[in-house]
């Protein structure tokens, strides 16, 4: 599991960066250990009310990354998928780590 949260610490800061630059900002964080290690960010652009959710669910040992409208003083709810990638523990390597890391953060715009 060691693995999976570093690469989601990668992931994170990786479109953290890039999301950034579009006026996004990290609203929310949250490690849930007793769910198989799942875990969460979300980054919110106010001006847009658009946010992004990163998720590595530990159980089905896949990363997700979501995308969801909200209205002013009000949680996104409608959460639509804009990639998934599946995490095969048994290809696990630095090559492995490195694709999985450029196929999720590539394919946000």
């Amino acid at each position: 599991m060691r693995a999976e949260k570093e690469l989601f610490n990668r992931i994170e800061e990786k479109l953290q960066a890039k999301l950034e630059l579009d006026n996004f900002k990290k609203t929310e964080s949250k490690d849930e250990v007793l769910s198989f290690g799942s875990r969460f960010t979300v980054w919110k652009n106010m001006t847009e009310q658009l946010a992004i959710r990163l998720t590595w669910d530990g159980k089905e040992s896949w990363f997700i990354v979501e995308e969801s409208p909200f209205n002013e003083g009000a949680e996104p709810i409608s959460w639509a998928d804009l990639v998934i990638v599946p995490y095969d523990k048994q290809l696990e390597s630095k090559d492995y780590n490195e694709r999985t890391l450029k196929d999720i953060v590539d394919e946000i715009k």
